[in-house]
């Protein structure tokens, strides 16, 4: 008796603890018998809303000055007189850069005819008995809404001044030179990027949709209704004020030589000034579309159906599920990715165990010379 029990749990053992496999995409009505009703329905609903609301306000100020000017010789009696300025050089810069948004909801754009079948719903009705009806409902509904308010409000006021003239060489008894430098100004006022937004939702987002129909019996109906919604809002408000205010005051002249005996010489310098404003603002993207996806075939029942079997397909119908037939099966697998094969390392363990529990039994009977009474069914 008690190698007769090693020998059947050596048997069951390894196949009680095999974990399966679920195809979390796979909707299968297979295998029933003759006059049965079969009905699977999968029903798989996304929804993402997105809102993104962004205010800035900036307030710039900035003056810059260089002086060399503004000098006096006057009423000198010694001999010449010279008064030479240095060259003036301003820089200033302003920039701004806000409100920036980027959504990215895009699911991957899985193509209706690619290899990866995970993506995707796969539909099959096969091998039901004659007469069966077998009807198959697969609802996929995608919502995407996405919403972006941007505002800005921008002021700057950008001042300088730059001299190098106001010069004064009066009453002086012999020769005067007044000679003022260059004035070089380069001024920048950058508002940009300003209300930027790069959205990006994909398309096909319900995957591929993969439907067969084969080997079913004489005289049976066989539908499959697929509905398929992908709605796709996207909204982009931007609103930007900006006021932009640049004074500059550059001087190198105004100089005054007056009453003076001698030979009087005046030279002004040069006035280069660069002032750029650049204002770069309301740009938006969207991509709603998958630039790669292929369109999505329809339907067709393959070949292989017994007799007068009928099989078509259709829209979306309400969702019920039943079963009936001597030996047939209605599997609906939730939708979502493959389901991996799980265990730990008790499970593994276990097997070899049995494994060799299994051994260790059959070496017994051979021992013995006595083979377990066989099993009687009734």
């Amino acid at each position: 008796m008690k190698r007769k029990l090693i020998f059947i749990f050596a048997i069951l053992t390894p196949f009680m603890m095999l974990s399966t496999r679920a195809h979390a995409d796979d909707l299968i009505v297979s295998g029933n018998g003759a006059d049965s009703s079969n009905t699977a329905n999968v029903t798989s609903t996304q929804s993402t809303n997105t809102t993104q609301n962004n205010n800035a306000s900036v307030s710039n100020n900035s003056n810059t000055t260089a002086n060399t000017g503004s000098n006096t010789a006057s009423d000198n009696t010694g001999g010449a007189a010279a008064v030479t300025t240095g060259d003036a050089t301003a820089n200033s810069t302003v920039q701004n850069s806000v409100n920036s948004s980027t959504v990215n909801s895009n699911c991957g754009c899985s193509s209706p005819t690619g290899s990866d079948s995970s993506t995707g719903t796969n539909v099959t009705v096969s091998g039901n008995g004659d007469g069966s009806t077998n009807t198959s409902d697969v609802t996929n509904t995608s919502s995407t809404d996405v919403t972006v308010n941007q505002n800005a409000n921008v002021t700057n006021n950008v001042t300088g001044s730059a001299n190098t003239g106001n010069n004064t060489a009066n009453n002086n008894n012999g020769n005067v030179s007044i000679t003022t430098g260059n004035i070089s100004v380069t001024s920048n006022l950058i508002n940009e990027p300003i209300n930027i937004s790069n959205i990006d939702t994909g398309g096909f987002k319900n995957g591929s949709v993969s439907v067969l129909i084969s080997s079913n019996g004489v005289n049976s109906v066989n539908n499959v209704n697929l509905s398929l919604s992908d709605n796709t809002n996207i909204v982009q408000n931007n609103n930007a004020n900006i006021i932009n205010n640049v004074s500059w005051d550059l001087n190198t002249g105004n100089n005054i030589a007056d009453g003076n005996v001698g030979d009087v010489s005046i030279i002004t310098g040069d006035i280069t000034a660069n002032i750029n404003v650049v204002n770069g603002v309301n740009s938006n993207t969207a991509i709603a579309t998958c630039t790669k996806q292929d369109p999505i075939p329809v339907p067709t029942p393959a070949p292989g159906n017994g007799g007068s079997s009928s099989n078509g397909g259709g829209g979306s119908s309400s969702s019920s599920s039943g079963g009936g037939g001597s030996s047939g099966s209605v599997l609906a697998a939730a939708i979502g990715p493959i389901l991996p094969i799980t265990g730990s390392i008790l499970t593994f363990l276990m097997t070899i165990a049995s494994i060799v529990m299994f051994f260790l039994g059959w070496y017994l009977r051979l021992v013995s010379g006595n083979a377990p009474p066989k099993f009687k069914f009734a």
